[in-house]
């Protein structure tokens, strides 16, 4: 096993969702082989992908719009909170695109950055890992063509400011590349992108994969250099989705009418999360390739007991498969702490990190 399990994250917003599993297949590109992956760089990225299990991610709080009662300020608090509770990892969906020039250079908002890089060096400083998502660009999904250089640009930027940082700090290239994107369009894109990282941080940790469709098949379209060993595989796992979008407002699809549905741990219900990551186990071994499970949570709507429970078995079966864990999220609508009240959610908190020292405390319901 690859962890020690004494401990034991934007949201698919789309009504047809049910599994999206982002991966990676060491097909051609031109690069140069696996087997020309040192020994030592495979140590290291085992020791890295190891420490990022247990995260959580801080969604929308560097999202635009500001507004709204979803929105999640960055509070320094948060982060000493996050780790006094057993969290390992933060993972930080960022909207780079709301924050910058719409035409070249595409300068990014330096109040933005500025922010941003507080809280990274705030929770590295506590001996935490952070993943920075590049999240939200749905521009990019509709004119791929027309906002790459926009997207490359953008990356850039953020690898030449964070390019000192420690391993700790790791990079997801695009959490939901969609619509026109297609795989060809996709690999070729996200290949430019890894060139450009790479520039200024040979060796960080890079989390990627596919393009999205409903289609467990769409990971065997990937092409990613084979001589990069500091290239994980991202999925995520949200099934049932009625279950776990009940109550979604967002959803075109009706989620009201999803509300009460509960998940009760049966037989099939566990064998169905089980199959899942043996799958994903065994791709992974076949193509020499960590997973991270980049996200997984519940809307808050749904029944606790079940939210718990699916919790539950989602992280004992990732660890079972030796898959790192983020939960989606801190604290907004799947939040596993309510930020109004300043309390956590007990029963889903202790599904996750059932040793925290936070369940010693008076903690919510």
């Amino acid at each position: 096993m690859l962890f020690n399990l004494s401990n034991s994250s934007i949201i698919f917003r789309s009504g047809l969702l049910l599994v999206l599993f982002m991966g990676l297949v060491l097909a051609g590109c031109g690069d140069e082989p696996s087997d020309r992956v040192s020994e030592t760089d495979k140590e290291s990225v085992r020791e890295i992908h190891q420490s990022m299990n247990q995260g959580i991610s801080l969604g929308n709080a560097f999202i635009f719009p500001k507004t709204g009662n979803w929105v999640v300020e960055p509070e320094r608090e948060y982060f000493r909170l996050m780790k006094e509770s057993g969290f390992s990892t933060v993972r930080i969906p960022v909207q780079w695109s709301a924050y910058s020039q719409q035409t070249s250079p595409y300068s990014i908002s330096e109040p933005f950055m500025e922010r941003l890089a507080e809280a990274v060096d705030r929770i590295l400083s506590k001996e935490m890992n952070v993943i920075l998502v590049f999240s939200e660009y749905s521009l990019l999904s509709t004119h791929p063509q027309r906002e790459k250089e926009r997207f490359l640009a953008l990356w850039d930027q953020v690898s030449e400011r964070f390019k000192g940082y420690p391993n700790e700090l790791q990079f997801e290239i695009y959490h939901r590349p969609t619509g026109e994107l297609s795989s060809e369009k996709w690999n070729s894109l996200q290949k430019e992108a890894i060139t450009v990282i790479r520039e200024a941080n040979p060796q960080r940790i890079l989390i990627a994969g596919p393009v999205y469709k409903n289609n467990r098949a769409i990971f065997d379209e990937l092409i990613l250099p084979q001589n990069d060993a500091h290239i994980l595989v991202g999925i995520n796992y949200y099934q049932p989705f009625m279950f776990t979008h009940q109550g979604a407002n967002w959803l075109q699809a009706p989620a009201d009418e999803w509300l009460g549905t509960e998940w009760r741990g049966t037989e099939a219900e566990i064998e169905e999360i089980n199959h899942f990551f043996q799958e994903v186990s065994t791709w992974a071994g076949m193509n020499n390739r960590r997973v991270v499970l980049t996200e997984f949570g519940s809307f808050f709507l749904a029944p606790n007991t079940s939210r718990s429970a699916w919790a539950h078995t989602v992280r004992t079966k990732a660890e079972e498969y030796e898959i790192s864990w983020v939960y989606f999220d801190f604290g907004s609508g799947f939040g596993l702490y309510n930020w109004h009240i300043d309390r956590w959610n007990r029963p889903v908190l202790e599904a996750l990190l059932p040793e925290s020292p936070v369940l010693l405390e008076n903690v919510s319901d």
